[in-house]
C-alpha cells in the first residue's frame, strides 16, 4: 500500500492502515482499493483535460450535433462524469473495507465475494440509515456534504449528470465565447451549456450547468472529498488500533 496523491491526509491514513498489521489478504486488498481510487481520479482529470482541448467549429452560436466535434465533446463529457462516479465508487470500496471489520453485525459486504456489488450509494445507505455510526466522522461527512438536497453543489451536478448520461444523450446547448468564431475554438475558450436536464422539452437552463465551471468545480470537490474521507477513515482505523 503506498502513496499516490501524497497529501496529508492521505499520508496519515495510509500509516494508520500499516500500524494495523492486519494479515493478508487486507492489506494487499487495501492497497488495490486505494490504487483504484487514485486511478478514477487521474482518469477524471484526464477526460476533462481533453475535453476542454476539443476544437469546434461554431455556427449561429450553437454546436451542429450532426458533425464529430459535437459527438467528441460528448464523448469526453459522459467519460468525466462517469469516472468522477467511479471514483465515488472506488471510495465506497475502501469505506466498506474498513467497516467490514468494525462492524459486527455484518451490514457491510464482504469486500472479497460481494466487490461487484459496492458502491457508494449502497455504502452511505449502511451508515445513514443505522444509528451505531451515528457519530462516525465518515457517516457524518457523507451526511452534509453528500446527501440529499443539502449535499454540496458540485456532488449533486456529479451526481446528476452521472446518472443522466446513462439514460440520456448529453445534448449541449447554447455556446458563449468572446474570440471571434471564423475558425475553430478549443472548448476551455468558450461557455458551453448544458440543459437542466436533457430528458425534458422544451430544455431550460436555470440552474446555470456550464462545461467548463460545472467540470472545474466537480475535480476541485471531488480532489477536497478524497482527503475528507481519508481523513475521517484515519480516525477509524486509529479507533480499531487501540481497541485490540
Amino acid at each position: 500500500m503506498r502513496c499516490w496523491r501524497h497529501t496529508g491526509a492521505e499520508d496519515a491514513f495510509i500509516q494508520a492502515w500499516m500500524r494495523l498489521q492486519m494479515p493478508e489478504p487486507w492489506p494487499r486488498l487495501a492497497g488495490l482499493y486505494h490504487a483504484a481510487s487514485f486511478a478514477c481520479h487521474m482518469r477524471a482529470s484526464e477526460f476533462f483535460a481533453r475535453l476542454r482541448e476539443c476544437r469546434v467549429r461554431l455556427r449561429d452560436g450553437l454546436l451542429p450535433l450532426e458533425e464529430d466535434e459535437a459527438r467528441a465533446i460528448e464523448s469526453h463529457l459522459w467519460a468525466f462524469f462517469q469516472a468522477g462516479k467511479q471514483l465515488l465508487d472506488a471510495l465506497a470500496r475502501e469505506v466498506n473495507l474498513i467497516y467490514w471489520h468494525r462492524d459486527e453485525a455484518g451490514r457491510f459486504d464482504d469486500p472479497l465475494t460481494k466487490a461487484r456489488w459496492i458502491s457508494f450509494y449502497t455504502v452511505r445507505q449502511k451508515l445513514l440509515t443505522h444509528e451505531q455510526f451515528a457519530h462516525e466522522p465518515i457517516r457524518q461527512l457523507f451526511e452534509r456534504h453528500a446527501s440529499g438536497q443539502a449535499a454540496d453543489p458540485p456532488y449533486r451536478a456529479l451526481s446528476h449528470w452521472a446518472n443522466v448520461g446513462l439514460v440520456a444523450p448529453l445534448v449541449m446547448g447554447p455556446v458563449v465565447s468572446d474570440v471571434a468564431a471564423d475558425h475553430p475554438l478549443s472548448v476551455g475558450r468558450c461557455r458551453i451549456l448544458l440543459p437542466d436536464d436533457p430528458r425534458q422539452f422544451p430544455a431550460t437552463y436555470d440552474q446555470g450547468f456550464e462545461i467548463n465551471a460545472t467540470g472545474r468545480s466537480i475535480l476541485t470537490w471531488l480532489a477536497w472529498f478524497m482527503d475528507e474521507v481519508y481523513q475521517a477513515l484515519t480516525f477509524t482505523l486509529k479507533q480499531m488500533e487501540s481497541a485490540r
